[in-house]
């Protein structure tokens, strides 16, 4: 008989409940499961809320993790209508359920990184006899969100594209400019996340629920304003038109989780630039000729803030080659491959 149970139910003899060894789905338990809750605004989880069948968790976007709400639900009868007790008797019923924490495990297969079969979440919550509430538990912690995000099968190397910095770094990485550990777009696996949660009755008690399986698809910028241009998003927020992500991010317990995020929330993440560019960057801007005439009129909404490039200052041109290199890489972290951050414009180099 295979069992996905991480711990096997405890063995207790109750009034009227029996606990049995064995598996949950076939053998009655006192203390259970009984569905996933969607939370409401400001990840709130309220008893009796809409499932959620599977989950989605973006590794562009997400760095606080996974939050899955559990509807609980303690099947006990209250003592007295067992023993005769009455509420004047004890202040707590022997029968309520203090719930500790749960055992959560992950399972996938094709990935380096090694995922724990059963770490412990805390969580502390009463259930009355025959009470049912919904409970919060992060099942995949930003530790875990850090190791796939270095997992080969999630990361990898792109050559940067843009013929400015290009010409600017192609004395480094033998000629051709890469930007290192960055995402492979594209790239989503499901993850089997396994839960069991853990509690002990007033009298003592552990008990455990059964074992729920819940689908968890870890993606690489599925959730990033999937499907639409960059360039037409930015162009159409500054009009104050419809946003094409319509998700509440009130809904959703970490950005990154099950709802789609602006594409300028990622873009504003990864449009910088680290000291060791920033000083090959400056060594270019030194020469009058780096960026090139090329730069001339070009515009981006990313580079309002700049007036039109200039070759006339050291820092004119510094300020224009960090703003490419800053495009570049949220075009690797937020593009998708979709159509390029920095679209192709007219050459206005021989314009008076």
């Amino acid at each position: 008989m295979n069992c996905p149970a991480l711990k096997s139910p405890a063995l207790a003899v109750l009034p009227f409940v029996a606990l049995f060894a064995g598996c949950p789905e076939h053998e009655p338990v006192a203390f259970l499961i009984t569905q996933t809750v969607v939370p409401t605004s400001g990840c709130l989880f309220t008893s009796g809320g809409n499932s959620l069948f599977s989950g989605v968790v973006d590794l562009v976007i997400n760095r606080s993790g996974y939050t899955l709400g559990l509807q609980l639900q303690n099947l006990m009868p209250e003592a007295s209508q067992v023993n005769g007790l009455t509420a004047t008797h004890a202040q707590l019923d022997a029968n309520s359920i203090l719930v500790t924490g749960a055992h959560v495990g992950l399972r996938a297969s094709g990935l380096e990184v090694s995922l724990p079969s059963d770490m412990f979440v805390y969580r502390s919550l009463v259930l009355e006899p025959s009470d049912s509430k919904a409970s919060a538990f992060d099942v995949m912690p930003p530790a875990i969100l850090d190791a796939l995000r270095n997992d080969p099968f999630f990361i990898g190397n792109k050559e940067i594209q843009d013929e400015e910095i290009k010409a600017c770094l192609a004395g480094i990485d033998n000629g051709k400019p890469t930007l290192f550990n960055v995402p492979n777009t594209g790239r989503e696996m499901d993850i089997l996340v396994d839960v069991q949660v853990e509690g002990r009755t007033q009298s003592g008690i552990e008990v455990l629920t059964n074992v729920f399986t819940f689908t968890l698809k870890v993606c690489v910028g599925c959730l990033v304003t999937p499907g639409v241009d960059p360039t037409s998003y930015l162009l159409a927020a500054e009009s104050a038109a419809d946003p094409f992500c319509d998700a509440n991010p009130g809904d959703s317990c970490n950005r990154g989780q099950d709802f789609c995020e602006e594409e300028s929330h990622c873009i504003q993440q990864y449009n910088n630039t680290d000291q060791s560019i920033y000083v090959k960057l400056q060594q270019c801007a030194n020469d009058p000729n780096q960026p090139s005439q090329a730069l001339l009129g070009r515009y981006h909404p990313l580079c309002k803030d700049f007036k039109p490039y200039s070759a006339a200052t050291v820092y004119d041109r510094l300020e224009h080659l960090r703003c490419l290199y800053g495009l570049e890489r949220a075009s690797a972290f937020c593009d998708v491959s979709r159509a390029p951050l920095y679209p192709p414009q007219p050459d206005n180099s021989s314009a008076p």
